[in-house]
């Protein structure tokens, strides 16, 4: 395995309280050739004074940012920055500001990354749920999801704190400055991006991050059962149509012509009930959790895809 560079891209906000304790398991790496990239959103706490302690050290960057972008834009704002560097970063990851990684984290990652020569591809594995003192709560396995552009279409459900990815990926991520206005998260994207291309999924049945559940979690992925079907029942913001049209807008001599065909059926879903219909009991819209399928099979009918 070459010793090629990693970037590590961290977007922080009001995150004081766990903060000093991920950006040194992120430092504690055994894959040493790694630089952390933080961007600060904002934040009204001691956020940017904790950083500010590790001011000096060779392998961390710290990017005041100033405006609130949100968190999607920011973390994407982050990886431009990084893409646009003179160092030619390998391999990109992200982190979240309160986890803790485990020490191979990175290093296991690149393992897998470099055991074939794929332009596009990204490693990623499941998350073991801790609480806000690391007690150990449930262990989430993402090496049997699905990964084809139309189950991730359906719903995209991986953490992308999992996530390592080659830089080509990352550049074409980034190219066109319009995918800030697209609705979802920035690792939902890249996801979707990849599948959509027939870019490589690499999917670890280990896991290497602890990853926090606490009241001010970012992402809806710390929150319960009810809410995440109430909030997935209730989204009115056609993110998938709005990706599907965005990625036959500025990839299309990217993609597959599967995926061609895929977005063909998305975009034109509502025209009439045979085109819902066609989109429904083609078996490719799966994943592998009935209630996700529920969830699609409900939006497609009553028009909110």
């Amino acid at each position: 395995m070459h010793n090629k560079p990693v970037a590590v891209l961290m977007s922080t906000y009001n995150g004081e309280a766990y903060l000093f304790e991920q950006i040194n398991s992120i430092l504690n790496q055994t894959y040493q050739n790694i630089h952390l990239f933080i961007r600060d959103d904002g934040s009204t706490d001691n956020t940017v004074s904790i950083i500010q302690k590790f001011i000096g050290n060779p392998k961390i960057s710290f990017i005041q940012g100033g405006d609130n972008l949100g968190y999607k834009n920011s973390f994407l704002m982050l990886l431009k920055t990084v893409v646009d560097l003179k160092k030619n970063y390998q391999y990109f990851a992200f982190s979240d500001q309160d986890d803790i990684w485990l020490k191979d984290k990175i290093l296991v990652s690149i393992k897998e990354l470099e055991k074939d020569d794929f332009k596009y591809c990204i490693y990623f594995s499941g998350l073991t749920f801790v609480d806000s003192k690391l007690n150990k709560l449930k262990i989430k396995d993402d090496s049997n999801v699905r990964t084809t552009f139309p189950a991730e279409m359906v719903r995209h459900s991986i953490s992308g704190a999992t996530s390592v990815f080659s830089r080509d990926l990352a550049e074409l991520a980034v190219k066109y400055t319009e995918v800030e206005k697209l609705p979802g998260g920035h690792d939902e994207f890249i996801f979707r991006l990849n599948a959509a291309i027939g870019g490589h999924f690499f999917a670890d049945n280990k896991n290497y991050i602890k990853f926090r559940r606490h009241a001010d979690n970012a992402s809806t992925a710390t929150k319960g059962l009810l809410f995440k079907i109430v909030h997935e029942f209730n989204k009115e913001d056609s993110s998938v149509v709005i990706t599907a049209q965005f990625l036959r807008t500025y990839y299309k001599n990217k993609l597959t012509a599967s995926t061609l065909h895929e977005i063909e059926m998305l975009l034109n879903y509502n025209r009439d009930f045979k085109s819902k219909w066609l989109l429904l009991k083609n078996k490719k819209f799966r994943r592998e959790n009935s209630l996700m399928n529920i969830i699609f099979f409900y939006r497609v009918i009553v028009s909110k895809l």
